[in-house]
């Protein structure tokens, strides 16, 4: 008996009844094309989200080259320029290139607004930004922990009501905390900021990616990172994100302080846009040389949510990207420190709560606590983390009932002892990282979909847009030289939007050479920007192209489509990588619809089906299956 091949055209994501612990995907970005479009990346993770032509991305700028002094001074580690560090930004696939059935490099529709720092202390993701339709949730959702190359984001949006029944979480997802010190004995220092020495302890992570060895260690804090214990037996500092760590305790019998130094509040970078956020840094290790010593903890990740409005019915439910606490040590050693709160960026319309049916819903981003000292001598114990970020948008939600918010910095560690004076670590600092932006503000500038083909009509350009805040018009505009423009037509823009809006403009005067397009954006304050320009080459002998049906069965491939041009069709048959596996051409299609057949030997798996006519390239994703 003959196998029959069953096709499936892949046009939507498919939701199983349950959603995964993690719901994203995600990938490093190592290039960026001089366009800003086509992305090289690496350490692909999709094992809860996949990268999809058509879907959309986010580009979060995770780490940075931002730190201006790295010399073994007090003034080590503080912050230069920030450039794009932070930012996030929306974008939609356009192609995705593979290399052994795994993305190895994925464009874009449009170049970024932002481009990417590649750099030895830089760290660039991609994620997937799943959409759903009026989604209630059935398990935990919980970010992939961040691993020094990807991870510590959860993102999605949804279409209508978000109905929360479980926790959505980032706790611990953030910036690492840094390892307590090889045990080994040294005399009290507080002039070590930098080192590669481990008897020095391990400087928390933040937002400069540490590329050299002589700044893992010691007391100096490395942008919103805690600094280690320096000996003798000094405490870590805690972690940074809106407000500073907290210093670390000085350690035994120390005259000065050598504790590490909390990592640096952000909030004057975070208040420069509604698309700015960090993970929390995480908390400097202990110093030891009794084996008692403990690790500094994980700052919080970041949570993105955007949907009409969110409903809780019943149930303690929380949204929360927590610093992590320090573990205490038992001996006479030093403690780690706790990582800061991370990130929320919560946007909706409104938020009901069930408070009849006693339903809740917690939204917190505190530091973690620093670890304390349980021993009756005197040693270093741990800073506390520094307060996270919470931004919400259009919807104040310290205005509805039943939702409550915490969002504070984690407390220092403690002595258990009777020396008087104790000798304590520093809270991390309190500053309220609330953030209200009200009115219809959009999430991150989302990139929008643009192409002219020829038609039998003339040149017809379309375009997409995610998202529209504020946009009065667009103008299209056309050249014969790329240098000189003619207004062609104005189009009235939605205004206000965050659904998928298409337009198209057909322009039916053919040109005797290669015509340029470009599409001006303006608002209504008469702001503007220009697309990036289109160029095609119609002549009015091409003519309406289209698929009408395409099939494998019995290792045969049958396609039919409709064309009124005579001019040579080729149709190309390639697995997910890109390796064809079959090409053809009709030299002299009919007029009207052309049914193909063409014998093919395929196994079960993905494909994608081109066919190319003249200036039209259409392709189709297929899946074959017994």
């Amino acid at each position: 008996m003959k196998t029959k091949k069953a096709i499936i055209l892949i046009g939507i994501l498919i939701l199983g009844s349950n959603l995964f612990a993690q719901i994203n995907g995600y990938a490093r970005v190592t290039a960026v094309d001089v366009n800003k479009k086509v992305l090289t990346v690496a350490n692909v993770n999709q094992v809860h989200g996949n990268f999809e032509i058509g879907k959309k991305v986010i580009v979060y700028h995770t780490q940075g080259k931002v730190v201006a002094n790295l010399w073994n001074n007090s003034n080590y580690g503080q912050i230069g320029t920030i450039g794009n560090t932070g930012r996030i930004e929306i974008a939609i696939v356009k192609n995705i290139t593979y290399t052994f059935g795994v993305p190895s490099s994925i464009e874009l529709t449009q170049s970024l607004s932002y481009a990417p720092e590649i750099n030895a202390n830089s760290s660039i993701q991609l994620i997937t930004y799943p959409e759903f339709t009026n989604y209630s949730t059935s398990s935990n959702i919980s970010a992939l922990p961040w691993d020094g190359k990807v991870g510590g984001v959860v993102a999605f949006r949804v279409i209508g009501n978000l109905t929360l029944n479980n926790n959505i979480t980032a706790d611990g997802a953030g910036f690492r905390g840094g390892a307590k010190s090889d045990n080994i004995q040294g005399d009290c220092n507080n002039y070590t900021f930098q080192s590669s020495d481990a008897k020095f302890s391990g400087k928390g992570e933040g937002i400069y990616k540490v590329s050299d060895g002589i700044h893992k260690y010691a007391m100096g804090h490395l942008a919103n990172g805690g600094g280690g214990g320096n000996p003798h037996n000094a405490g870590g500092g805690g972690g940074g994100n809106y407000s500073a760590g907290g210093s670390g305790g000085i350690g035994w019998e120390c005259g000065v302080n050598a504790g590490g130094l909390g990592g640096t509040g952000l909030e004057n970078e975070i208040t420069r846009d509604v698309v700015i956020a960090f993970f929390g840094g995480g908390g400097g290790g202990g110093q030891q040389n009794g084996h008692f010593a403990s690790d500094g903890s994980n700052g919080g990740g970041l949570i993105i949510i955007e949907a009409d409005s969110i409903i809780v019915n019943s149930g303690n439910v929380k949204i929360s990207a927590n610093g992590l606490n320090a573990p205490n040590t038992t001996g006479q050693d030093g403690a780690g420190a706790g990582g800061a709160g991370g990130s929320l960026i919560i946007k909706t319309k409104g938020v009901k709560i069930n408070t009849a049916k006693l339903a809740s819903l917690l939204l917190s981003a505190s530091g973690g606590n620093g670890g304390s000292v349980i021993h009756r001598d005197s040693h270093g114990a741990g800073g506390g983390g520094g307060t996270g970020l919470i931004k919400y948008i259009n919807t104040d939600l310290t205005k509805v009932a039943g939702v409550s918010i915490s969002n504070n910095p984690g407390t220092a560690g403690m002595d258990d002892n009777n020396l008087f004076p104790r000798i304590t670590a520093q809270n991390g600092v309190n500053k309220s990282g609330l953030i209200f932006y009200p009115g219809n503000i959009s999430l991150p500038i989302e990139l929008v979909d643009q192409k002219v083909i020829c038609t039998e009509k003339g040149a017809l350009i379309s375009w997409t847009t995610a998202t529209e805040v504020n946009n009065d018009y667009f103008q299209i505009e056309k050249s014969e030289d790329a240098k000189a423009w003619e207004i062609l037509d104005i189009l009235k823009g939605a205004g206000n939007s965050n659904s998928l809006a298409r337009y198209e403009f057909l322009d039916n005067q053919f040109s005797e050479n290669t015509a340029y397009y470009r599409i001006k954006q303006v608002d209504y304050d008469g702001k503007y920007e220009y697309s990036p320009i289109l160029s095609i080459f119609c002549n009015e002998s091409v003519n309406a192209f289209e698929f009408t049906g395409y099939k494998i069965s019995d290792n045969r491939l049958d396609v039919s489509l409709k064309t009124d041009d005579p001019g040579i069709i080729k149709i190309s048959l390639c697995d997910i990588s890109g390796k064809k596996i079959t090409s053809y051409t009709v030299n002299h299609p009919d007029k009207g619809v052309n049914f193909i057949q063409q014998e093919v030997h395929v196994i079960n798996g993905v494909y994608i089906l081109i066919v190319e006519q003249n200036n039209t390239r259409i392709s189709k994703k297929l899946i074959v299956c017994n």
